[in-house]
């Protein structure tokens, strides 16, 4: 009898036909209540149908029962980690390793609550097993990706899914991910790419949420004609279309007829926080700074949880030299799921000034950046020890240029969280250090090079060109402009440009009769040290804001750096003071006139008074 009506139970069970599966089990467990497989699958039934309660009573009476099933104990781990029950979801999930330490499901689900925990380091160690164990689960490569992702490994996790073959029943549940990582991470070109194949080849996904991550990734990228045909995709009219030809006109510098429509959203009650944001990014990129402050706040009246609007706001803050309230703001960027790091939840945050303290500091954004806040590390207390987590293309120039306070480890070294008492990321020293405009009176050079023995006479260093999808065409200027500006000032130029410019440095060379030291075997992307070398052998640089004009600011070399009109809203840092850099004293700014290139802010350097003026 028992056995019928267990095996009719299963079957119930297999057909998802849950209230008879459970019927049938209750039934036979009012004959043999320790009866450890009905035990077991009504636990596992309730857990299935998220009846946590009832599933921890008879997962863990199946495993008084049998202390020896994994199966069972892994299955109760789940079921307290369903309700957040860590100390219990982890005691079992233990159990359940220790009774079958070869099963890669073990593992995974042991990944899972170490990921929900935020114990990045476990949770990848238990991933990486997994996989290891059975290679050929794809679910397990999924969620390795997401470990990554998390741990702002963003390159391991979109190789990880990658891994993925076409014929497997996950791929498509890869690629979205791999949509979704190209979106967040703004890398707009693979976003619209594996958009349009989403759009074609699966029906599996929101169609009409790709349509509009692909409408937004080619307005970053000013693919206007191409934003013009993704617009007919939506619905004509719709509140969705007329906010994303607001965000055309805004982005093709249409600012009225942008407005308009933003201002008409706004009275339908039409996503009111986004209207709002717009609207200051607009103001923002007009230098009317108070407008635009005005409009991040009533975006986050709207909704307090608006990241990008605390961002923006934060931002347009600190571009006014508003400190207090800026750093406050701008560090809400943390919270982006592509600053997500593998610090361990139980390092507490370093408040400042703690002495006698080993302390990891984290550089986590672009290399201009952290050279940036790398000028804020000698104001540190030489009482404690400092590992600086670092992009691996400034180790060597970083640690010629700090003492010994100062260690430099790059994201694949092996961090042991146990070792550290603290620690901070290194925007964060924006906050104790420049709290006030006068505090910027401090800094001063603070990389070290050695200048190359190569040149008979000191060149002019230029670096003139951005491939940044976003803002590159704003920022960048001609070759060709600059030499014509430059060849009465000087005969001898080094290129401090990464890429293979060398067709153009040929042409120009031999236009206006000028000279460029040889520097094809440097490679300028890679190779910071020795781009830092060329920089002190130059008399003087020209450049665009890049990596090379942080570099050479550090390294104290005169720089005039041009800037396109409105760059604040883009690169808030470069605030001055009579054209005098207030972060780096030896850089002078000078920005575009509006609505025109960088060749106006290059007439401006040629007519402002300074020490190496034309």
């Amino acid at each position: 009898m028992v056995n019928d009506l267990f095996l009719q139970a299963t079957k119930a069970h297999a057909k998802n036909d849950i209230k008879k599966a459970e019927q049938l089990y209750l039934e036979i467990l009012n004959k043999d209540q320790e009866n450890f497989k009905v035990l077991f699958l009504i636990g596992t039934l309730y857990l299935q149908e998220n009846n946590i309660k009832k599933s921890i009573h008879y997962l863990s009476q199946a495993c008084n029962v049998n202390k020896l099933d994994a199966h069972a104990s892994m299955n109760l781990g789940l079921a307290y980690n369903e309700i957040n029950d860590f100390i219990n979801a982890e005691k079992n999930l233990l159990v359940s390793l220790n009774l079958d330490s070869d099963n890669p499901n073990i593992h995974n689900n042991l990944g899972n609550f170490y990921l929900k925990k935020k114990n990045y380091d476990e949770a990848l160690n238990c991933f990486l097993k997994a996989v290891d164990l059975d290679s050929k689960n794809c679910s397990y490569l999924l969620n390795l990706s997401e470990c990554y992702f998390q741990m702002s490994l963003v390159q391991a996790s979109i190789e990880t899914l990658s891994k993925i073959p076409s014929n497997n029943e996950f791929f498509f549940t890869a690629q979205g991910k791999l949509f979704n990582i190209f979106y967040k991470i703004k890398n707009y070109k693979k976003c619209i790419s594996l958009g349009r194949k989403l759009l074609n080849e699966s029906s599996n996904f929101n169609k009409n949420d790709i349509i509009l991550k692909v409408i937004h990734s080619q307005l970053s990228l000013g693919e206007f004609l191409e934003v013009e045909q993704s617009l007919k995709l939506l619905e004509q009219d719709s509140d969705d279309h007329q906010f994303y030809l607001a965000l055309f006109f805004l982005e093709k510098g249409d600012y009225q007829n942008s407005k308009i429509i933003f201002e008409k959203l706004l009275k339908k009650h039409y996503e009111e926080d986004i209207c709002h944001l717009n609207l200051g990014v607009m103001n923002f990129r007009l230098c009317k700074f108070g407008l635009a402050i005005d409009h991040f706040k009533l975006s986050l009246q709207k909704n307090p949880n608006n990241l990008e609007a605390k961002i923006q706001l934060g931002l347009c803050q600190l571009s006014q030299c508003n400190f207090v309230e800026g750093w406050s703001n701008f560090f809400f960027y943390q919270e982006r799921n592509i600053f997500n790091n593998r610090i361990h939840n139980k390092i507490p945050k370093w408040n400042g000034s703690d002495l006698n303290k080993k302390i990891l500091i984290i550089f986590d954004q672009g290399i201009g950046d952290q050279i940036f806040f790398s000028s804020l590390l000698n104001r540190l207390n030489k009482s404690n020890k400092y590992d600086c987590l670092v992009n691996k293309k400034l180790i060597d120039i970083f640690k010629n240029s700090f003492t010994n306070n100062f260690n430099f480890l790059t994201e694949t070294d092996n961090i042991k969280h146990n070792e550290y008492d603290c620690y901070l990321r290194a925007t964060e020293l924006g906050n104790l250090f420049i709290t006030k405009k006068s505090d910027l009176k401090k800094q001063q050079k603070y990389l070290t090079a050695s200048s190359p023995a190569l040149f008979n006479e000191k060149p002019i260093g230029l670096s003139w060109y951005s491939n940044n999808e976003l803002i590159g065409k704003r920022k960048s200027i001609e070759l060709d402009t600059l030499i014509l500006n430059l060849k009465e000032k000087s005969k001898f130029f080094i290129s401090l440009q990464y890429g293979d410019f060398n067709e153009d440095i040929n042409k120009v060379g031999k236009k206006y009769g000028v000279h460029f030291i040889n520097t094809h075997e440097n490679d300028h992307f890679n190779d910071i040290s020795g781009l830092a070398n060329l920089i002190m052998g130059c008399r003087e640089v020209y450049s665009i804001s890049n990596t090379t004009a942080h570099l050479a600011g550090a390294l104290g070399v005169h720089v005039n750096l041009m800037l396109p009109f409105n760059h604040s809203s883009n690169t808030w840092y470069w605030f001055s003071d009579n054209h005098k850099s207030l972060w780096y004293p030896s850089i002078k700014t000078f920005e575009a006139d509006k609505l025109q290139d960088l060749s106006t802010a290059l007439d401006k350097i040629k007519k402002a008074p300074h020490e190496r003026g034309f």
